[in-house]
């Protein structure tokens, strides 16, 4: 069981090709990965995110089609798109 380093509140456990995820010990989903490291990173961005796992999977997905861009740098404007540095993602 892999505890995220500034919450300890959250964790997972990393069982290959997926991922179980716990808050408070409660357990929250699960989720396919595809390396160790995503899952380490999915594990750090839950925990300072603190949105559901499957959202900072899709957030880690979109940012790979823009450069330097972080999960961090997405958020949703007033209609509801979610944006990159002010500009709607494709």
């Amino acid at each position: 069981m892999w505890n995220a380093l500034i919450n300890n509140d959250y964790q997972a456990k990393y069982l290959g090709s997926t991922m179980q995820f716990f808050y408070k010990q409660e357990f929250q989903g699960e989720l396919e990965v595809s390396s160790d490291s995503q899952a380490r990173r999915l594990l750090a961005d839950w925990a300072r995110l603190q949105i559901p796992p499957q959202q900072v999977q899709f957030y880690q997905e979109v940012i790979r089609h823009y450069i330097g861009a972080k999960v961090d740098d997405i958020s949703i404007d007033q209609s509801g798109e979610y944006v990159i540095y002010g500009r709607s993602v494709e």
